[in-house]
């Protein structure tokens, strides 16, 4: 009842992967930064980037860098690299959850230079091959439903 009697233009986001996890815009905002959401119900542990005016709902939740690693981790990196990682720690049996408190205690390995310190144009290259991969999903699903008639989602 509140999405309808409160449409606006920022996007609510939730647990579901369809959509980008949206499933409503409203008038007001809660957010406005840029950062990593997370499902944590269902599809526990799929990962979105954010940089925008947004809301959330109790289904997802947020992750944002500290300002010490703002300028050495690369957000999009983070994001497949989490996208793989996170669903790997999800707990339950049929509608799984991934909560803050098993985030807390998850271990990622990021590229580091010959100075030891993050290595960002790394995390930039490799991000970028993953972006390759996903818009190459994205044509093959588009070609297919053209085919078949049906969409097909890659997860």
């Amino acid at each position: 009842k509140y999405f309808s009697t409160h449409k606006g233009k920022y996007p609510v986001y939730s647990g579901q992967t369809k959509n980008n996890g949206e499933i409503a815009r409203i008038d007001s905002y809660d957010h406005d930064k840029e950062g990593l959401t997370w499902t944590i119900d269902g599809y526990a542990g799929r990962v979105f980037y954010r940089n925008e005016k947004f809301n959330l709902t109790c289904h997802c939740g947020l992750l944002v860098l500290k300002d010490e690693y703002k300028n050495k981790l690369d957000y999009e990196f983070l994001k497949y690299l989490l996208d793989n990682e996170l669903p790997l720690h999800a707990v339950g049996e049929g509608n799984k959850r991934l909560k803050k408190t098993h985030i807390e205690k998850i271990s990622i390995k990021i590229p580091i230079n010959k100075r030891e310190e993050f290595d960002l144009e790394k995390q930039k290259e490799i991000a970028g091959k993953y972006k390759l991969i996903e818009q190459i999903k994205n044509e093959v699903s588009k070609e297919l439903t053209k085919v078949m008639g049906t969409t097909l989602e890659f997860s």
